[in-house]
């Protein structure tokens, strides 16, 4: 039977792949507006901070150009760069939404992904909405499979799950194939970092921003043929084995009621 057949990988690969607008609820859809509302206003207020001048600052050193908007800021830049700056700014007031039973941020990562890849694409609403949602859906099953065990191993979910859920976004976005999406989320479980160690400093401000410019620079090395290993999350190497050593984890969590019971319902 091919559908046991199928990694993790590729079963959140189809959903996100396959996820329509009008199959949402519109429960879920309102929230998702709400949520992004949310990050924008944070985004805004971030951005006038010392630690939002010196995120901009650096970024515009990535490279030149004017694909996506920097929130807070009057000049364009490219869109991994826009989302590197915009998903730091989500959450650098701490302001910004959570998933409790994930223990996940998840707005800093999904929205700045899906605005930035939205707009290079030129995205209409429906579709940029469908990939938040998707996101959303996605990477609180992420944290979930992790039963809170990513603190006790020193690091940050909302950093490493948000990079895997972001590469699926921006490869919905970007229109690629099923394989794609799949070497997507492969390439994304191998640059997903975000370590606690953050004492009075800066650091943790920074990682929804690492996890979306990850997830896109992911998503586009496989659309352009860059293969990727199906079984990133469930392999013995993976990323659960790897990260959670020595603990349990539950992998059923990633794929539970995905497309039939909503998580975004349940951020706070």
């Amino acid at each position: 039977n091919e559908a046991e057949m199928a990694t993790l990988s590729e079963e959140l690969a189809k959903f996100m792949m396959e996820l329509q607008f009008e199959q949402v609820p519109q429960e879920v859809i309102e929230k998702c507006k709400l949520h992004m509302i949310d990050i924008i206003g944070i985004a805004l207020a971030s951005s006038q901070f010392d630690f939002g001048r010196s995120v901009f600052g650096a970024v515009k050193k990535l490279g030149r150009g004017s694909n996506c908007t920097a929130i807070g800021f009057s000049e364009k830049m490219p869109t991994a760069s826009a989302a590197l700056l915009n998903g730091s700014l989500a959450h650098s007031l701490d302001y910004d939404d959570t998933h409790i039973a994930a223990i996940i941020h998840c707005g800093a990562s999904v929205i700045p992904t899906a605005l930035a890849v939205g707009e290079e694409v030129k995205a209409d609403g429906k579709t940029v909405l469908a990939a938040m949602v998707g996101g959303f859906e996605i990477v609180t099953r992420l944290g979930l499979a992790a039963q809170g065990k990513f603190h006790d191993r020193g690091f940050h979910p909302t950093s490493i799950c948000g990079t895997i859920s972001s590469s699926l976004i921006a490869g919905r976005l970007y229109g690629s194939s099923f394989e794609d999406l799949t070497s997507g989320v492969g390439i994304s479980g191998t640059m997903a970092s975000g370590l606690l160690e953050i004492e009075e400093s800066w650091l943790k401000r920074l990682h929804p921003g690492w996890a979306s410019h990850a997830g896109i620079s992911a998503a586009l090395l496989a659309r352009n043929g860059f293969k990727g290993p199906k079984t990133i999350l469930e392999g013995k190497s993976g990323l659960y084995a790897s990260h959670l050593y020595g603990f349990s984890f539950d992998l059923g969590a990633l794929t539970k009621g995905l497309g039939k019971e909503w998580e975004t319902l349940n951020i706070g």
